[in-house]
């Protein structure tokens, strides 16, 4: 049974984590992997590391939102979120990279994380697409295929959150090495 001493000392390491402030700093080859795919190469061990749970703030606020428009399927809300996906896209600062450069970040000593790198601003670009095209889906009453679109782009930013693994910076990879269009 847990008591509310381990439960304190998991929750200080877990901010620990976030804050990329622990003791020992080890990633996994998957990590990396996952990491570098996001356009992370240029970063060492130790600061992938330090950035793997906070970089992952964005993506799971999005991924709440997403759920909740799924449950919704209110295609006004969709279409806000849409917006959002493109804004993240488009220019280097989101709304939510905002919250957390002003309120996470100083309240945990969060690492920077700067401006996200193009595979997952091409994600973004993906997912807002894919959230789009389920928004006019829900508008013009085709509740399946909405529901459809909207919930792929909820597991892929679920798997995201949770696994680590950007579905749509693996796509950005694969046009770049077809030569679909030139990459970073």
């Amino acid at each position: 049974m847990l008591s509310p001493i381990s439960i304190g000392t998991a929750l200080e390491q877990f901010c620990r984590r976030i804050a990329g402030r622990e003791d020992t700093v080890a990633i996994s080859g998957y990590q990396r992997y996952c990491l570098n795919m996001q356009g992370y190469s240029q970063l060492t061990d130790e600061a992938k590391a330090r950035i793997d749970l906070a970089q992952r703030f964005k993506p799971a606020i999005c991924a709440a939102l997403t759920v909740a428009a799924f449950f919704s399927q209110s295609a006004p809300f969709a279409f806000l979120l849409a917006l959002l996906g493109y804004w993240a896209a488009f220019f280097p600062n989101h709304p939510v990279d905002l919250v957390y450069a002003g309120v996470i970040r100083p309240a945990l000593r969060a690492p920077d994380l700067g401006a996200d790198p193009v595979p997952r601003r091409f994600a973004c670009g993906m997912a807002a697409t894919l959230i789009l095209i389920g928004a006019v889906a829900w508008q013009a009453g085709a509740t399946i295929v909405g529901s459809i679109f909207v919930g792929m782009t909820a597991l892929a930013l679920l798997t995201l959150t949770f696994a680590d693994f950007c579905v749509g910076s693996l796509f950005y990879w694969l046009l770049v090495r077809r030569q679909i269009f030139r990459g970073t």
